[in-house]
């Protein structure tokens, strides 16, 4: 029987987007910033459905990345959903 394993990257590859919480305002919005100046996709994630598009398209404009917004509470229970989504496969 094969064991499920997880491999951690902790540099990206081309073609990964990065998940950045909080990324409507403060430390997640900055961290969207940084990384998007570097080039990278990514997906964001927040309350503020309004303030996260508003960010996904300064960041497209900007440094002509892609973003998909995911408006979640990552708190609330229903947010499992989420979660369970961006967790990756076992192999």
């Amino acid at each position: 029987k094969r064991s499920a394993r997880m491999a951690l990257r902790t540099e990206p590859q081309d073609g990964d987007a990065i998940l950045v919480t909080g990324a409507s305002a403060g430390l997640g919005e900055a961290f969207a910033e940084a990384l998007a100046a570097e080039g990278r996709d990514l997906v964001l994630v927040a309350r503020r459905v309004d303030r996260l598009h508003a960010l996904a398209e300064r960041l497209r404009e900007t440094y002509r990345v892609s973003s998909l917004v995911l408006p979640e509470d990552l708190a609330e229970p229903s947010a499992t959903r989420m979660q369970m989504a961006m967790r990756p496969s076992a192999e």
